[in-house]
């Protein structure tokens, strides 16, 4: 699995050369942000791969079974989850939400953050609510 998601990952960056893939599957440019994110991991292994140690054209990238890693959606798989998440968006209130609330909104979303410290959590959230608000 790590081997597609390598071949996933040179396909849509031509001008990468290398990437490091977390045992969470989660594809990095650079070892050092793979280490400061796998550190965070009970199982904190990354395993490393050159463009020229992978046959980019073995794997049909256009397979419907073929899995291409985290695509930003959080895992929200069904138009309902995704719908009651955005409405709980639309009516966060910053002022008033307790940490575990934003934590798992963000998760909903399929938001990412630089680190899941509740500054950085609010940040993206006011970005995504600013996003959802229709342009005056």
């Amino acid at each position: 699995m790590q081997k597609e998601l390598a071949v996933d990952y040179f396909d849509r960056h031509p001008s990468s050369n290398e990437c490091h893939i977390t045992s969470d599957g989660r594809v990095f440019h650079t070892i050092g942000s793979a280490q400061g994110f796998a550190s965070a991991l009970k199982n904190n292994t990354i395993e490393s791969f050159k463009r020229e140690e992978i046959d980019v054209k073995n794997i049909d990238v256009n397979d419907p079974n073929h899995v291409t890693g985290d695509t930003g959606n959080g895992g929200i798989g069904d138009d309902d989850e995704k719908a009651q998440a955005i409405e709980a968006l639309r009516n966060f209130d910053a002022s008033k939400a307790e940490y575990p609330e934003i934590k798992a909104l963000v998760k909903a979303l399929g938001l990412g953050t630089p680190t899941l410290k509740q500054p950085d959590l609010l940040a993206a959230l006011e970005i995504a609510k600013a996003n959802l608000e229709p342009k005056a």
